[in-house]
């Protein structure tokens, strides 16, 4: 908006400078100088002048497209993270039922360990009755430290 009427008007106020010199060259017979400045330095300064208004103007838009991409930047994002929360927790469930169903087959997979057993065998030295398990070869006392072998 104002780059447009900034381009009008230095359209308009050139012309303007233009017409005002050539009127006053006429009505003083071109004897000054100063009439020919209007007439030829006047749209200069009235372009540089009003190139200063269109670049403001400019600026302006920038600063317009620049906050309406930052909105719409935030709004994707927005829906970029609620997007990836759902697909996490999809994830997140799917492992946890995955690892539960690992572990139920584990579980099942997994023999439980056959009960130890005992044997009883009394010491040849303090005749004291002593439990150890099934298959030991060689026996310690822990009482009187005797060391013995099996006795079949």
């Amino acid at each position: 908006m104002i780059k447009g009427l900034a381009i009008i008007s230095c359209i308009l106020q050139s012309i303007g400078a233009f017409i005002t010199g050539l009127v006053l060259t006429i009505d003083f017979d071109g004897d000054e100088v100063w009439t020919y400045l209007i007439m030829f330095l006047g749209p200069v300064v009235v372009w540089i002048v009003h190139l200063l208004l269109y670049g403001y103007g400019e600026l302006i838009d920038k600063t317009c497209e620049i906050a309406e991409n930052v909105r719409r930047d935030e709004t994707e994002s927005e829906t970029t993270v609620k997007k990836s929360k759902k697909k996490f927790e999809i994830l997140k469930r799917e492992n946890e039922k995955k690892n539960n169903n690992e572990a139920a087959k584990k579980i099942e997979k997994e023999p439980e360990p056959e009960p130890l057993e005992y044997v009883d065998v009394e010491c040849p030295r303090c005749s004291r009755q002593l439990s150890f398990e099934k298959g030991t070869k060689e026996f310690l006392c822990p009482y009187c430290e005797c060391s013995f072998k099996e006795i079949e």
